[in-house]
């Protein structure tokens, strides 16, 4: 797992880590080991605008939406409109 985060900071990609089988701790385990991993994630020097850490359940349904959202925003065409993506002149 570590080895992934590096590469991916290495490489600079973004990083979603889903912290599956949310439903099976209860709300308070949850928010504690969310916590464990985004320290360990500062530990490694990941800055959190770059990996994302959520709690999911596949059998639930929780933060589904979330996930969602976060690989649409990621997947999502750049507006075409948006002056701040043209290239500086040279």
């Amino acid at each position: 797992d570590v080895d992934l985060v590096r590469w991916s900071r290495a490489a600079g990609l973004n990083l979603l880590i889903l912290l599956n089988n949310a439903d099976k701790l209860s709300y308070g385990a949850q928010q504690q080991t969310l916590h464990k991993v985004s320290a360990a994630l500062r530990t490694l020097r990941v800055g959190l605008d770059a990996a994302q850490v959520v709690t999911f359940s596949a059998l639930r349904g929780t933060n589904a939406d979330t996930v969602v959202a976060i690989l649409q925003n990621w997947l999502a065409a750049p507006d075409p409109e948006d002056a701040s993506l043209e290239p500086a002149p040279a």
